[in-house]
């Protein structure tokens, strides 16, 4: 099955579907999604939303010259720091 993107409508509704107590495997059976895609989705969107945050927070410098956000650099991964 060819990888494609959840579009923000079915994380609307598999979210709902998470909050009304549905579980997993359960939401993974959405038309078209492998066993594992929602969680997979989950932590996606919210690894986007740290990243656009932490983009925030970088200084006028490291915005001009292109710097990594805080905890983004290859430092940080070498090191287990994130």
């Amino acid at each position: 099955m060819p990888r494609r993107s959840w579009t923000e409508g079915e994380i609307k509704r598999a979210n709902d579907m998470r909050a009304a107590g549905y579980s997993y495997p359960t939401i993974d059976k959405m038309p078209g999604r492998r066993p594992g895609a929602f969680r997979a989705a989950e932590y996606l969107v919210a690894e986007r939303d740290a990243l656009a945050a932490a983009r925030d927070l970088r200084a006028l410098t490291e915005n001009f010259c292109g710097g990594p956000p805080p905890g983004y650099s290859a430092l940080y991964g070498k090191t287990g720091l994130r």
